[in-house]
């Protein structure tokens, strides 16, 4: 298997966005895990600050074999893009009674331990 270059690689997370944001055919589990991997490891490709905030919220999924809600998290993690996952975070917490209860250092924390990373 070849190495894809990067505009190959932004064509697929455009894909991916694409699967996740069809609001009014919503994707399969599979296709939505197919989706959100690929934002997980296509991490040179930067994301929209709308989307940092749609995988912050991914990630913090309550069920702990929502798989997705790893690949999220690893999604943000590899990116390593703390300033916008901050950012995020911020909006969050003026809607969101879950982010306002919470520190920016715990999320950052809890991406990094939810990433499958964590068990390299």
């Amino acid at each position: 298997m070849g190495i894809l270059d990067l505009d190959e690689q932004k064509q697929l997370v455009q894909e991916a966005i694409a699967i996740l944001s069809d609001t009014e055919n919503p994707p399969e589990p599979q296709n939505g895990y197919y989706a959100v991997s690929v934002l997980a490891n296509l991490d040179e490709v930067p994301l929209s600050d709308e989307w940092v905030k749609k995988l912050l919220i991914m990630a913090y999924s309550k069920d702990p074999f929502d798989y997705s809600a790893n690949m999220a998290a690893t999604a943000l993690a590899r990116r390593d893009d703390r300033v916008a996952v901050e950012k995020a975070f911020n909006e969050l917490q003026q809607t969101d009674e879950y982010f306002k209860k919470i520190k920016f250092r715990t999320v950052w924390k809890y991406l990094k331990q939810r990433s499958i990373d964590s068990s390299l």
